[in-house]
């Protein structure tokens, strides 16, 4: 079911902010996602000031796509856009 990128993807990394509501609900969504995809999957508070501004995360939730180096970033949902993840996803998933 891959359209040639085994060898590129490999994390699906979900920004969260613990009073956030609507990335309660979205985490078992984009959790799913993942499990089908086969992608290691991070969920990660963006509350801590240093990450956020090292990933540029500005709101929450943010999903980013990232390359087999763990570091590459292929593409970014931020919001509550499961048809943009998906999009994002078809970009490299049949």
């Amino acid at each position: 079911h891959i359209l040639g990128y085994t060898e590129r993807l490999t994390d699906l990394e979900f920004y969260f902010s613990s009073e956030c509501a609507p990335c309660k609900d979205m985490l078992p969504k984009v959790a799913k996602l993942a499990q089908e995809h086969t992608l290691d999957f991070r969920v990660i508070n963006a509350e801590d000031g240093d990450v956020a501004a090292k990933e540029g995360i500005s709101s929450v939730p943010t999903v980013i796509l990232r390359g087999v180096d763990g570091i590459t970033e292929l593409g970014r949902v931020v919001g509550t856009s499961m048809v943009g993840l998906t999009g994002l996803l078809r970009e490299y998933y049949l």
